[in-house]
């Protein structure tokens, strides 16, 4: 499949879009397209458009809409995480696998054992850039629906917000039962702890709201990895839908 390029507000109503400053730079400095090059663009909201680049302008370049391609909406089959904050790099290797193995919202985690705490603005500024993390995920995977990032939660307000929209919900657990091998295709979200795993009273806070409690073999991984490594379990369980 060629390479997706995100391009927000595309409408296939319009004949034409002006891209940002951003958005032009990477397309004609950094891809180093020119002027009459055809690209498949996306909205991030699961729309694919034919277009075709009408000036390679570096701060403000022009598309042209050709025609829609193919259109993805959210269903009543999507997946997600919760995803304890980890340091660093570490955090956008996590959210880069977690987009590319399908998941369509990703549900930050402020636990007891969290090692990362910041203050709203510079929390504000983290989310954004993670942001760009999926969208250059979507780009390179081939996903046309940019996964949402919720500012973080707590295990009890993860509980709560979550309890309505998912029918399937899991936490991960190194002392639960294995993690099972046929899921059948509903709403789903996997719920994953920091590095030092979830304190006795958020475990039992997941288990007394139902939320069940799966292990994933004998292996320890990297926290960071833990997207990767649950979401293809997931994938696998339910068939890859």
């Amino acid at each position: 499949m060629p390479q997706l390029f995100f391009v927000p507000n595309l409408d296939d109503q319009v004949d034409h879009c002006d891209l940002d400053q951003e958005r032009s730079h990477y397309m004609c400095r950094v891809m180093r397209l020119e002027t009459g090059a055809k690209i498949m663009a996306f909205d991030g909201a699961g729309k694919i458009f034919s277009t075709t680049i009408k000036s390679a302008h570096p701060r403000q370049a022009k598309l042209s809409v050709d025609a829609l391609l193919s259109s993805e909406e959210r269903n009543k089959n999507e997946i997600a995480i919760g995803l304890s904050l980890i340091k660093g790099g570490a955090m956008d290797r996590a959210i880069a696998q977690a987009t590319e193995l399908g998941a369509q919202r990703i549900i930050l985690l402020q636990s007891d054992r969290s090692n990362v705490s910041l203050k709203k603005e510079r929390m504000d500024k983290k989310i954004e850039h993670l942001k760009k993390v999926a969208i250059s995920s979507c780009e390179q995977s081939g996903r046309s629906i940019v996964p949402e990032i919720s500012r973080p939660h707590s295990v009890p307000e993860i509980i709560e917000v979550t309890k309505q929209y998912f029918s399937w919900r899991a936490f991960l657990d190194p002392k639960g039962t294995p993690f099972p091998n046929q899921i059948a295709l509903q709403r789903r979200l996997v719920i994953i702890g920091p590095e030092g795993g979830f304190s006795k009273q958020e475990s039992n806070a997941l288990s007394v709201a139902g939320i069940k409690g799966f292990r994933l073999g004998p292996r320890t991984f990297r926290a960071e990895n833990m997207p990767a490594v649950s979401l293809t379990a997931l994938q696998q369980a339910s068939g890859w839908v």
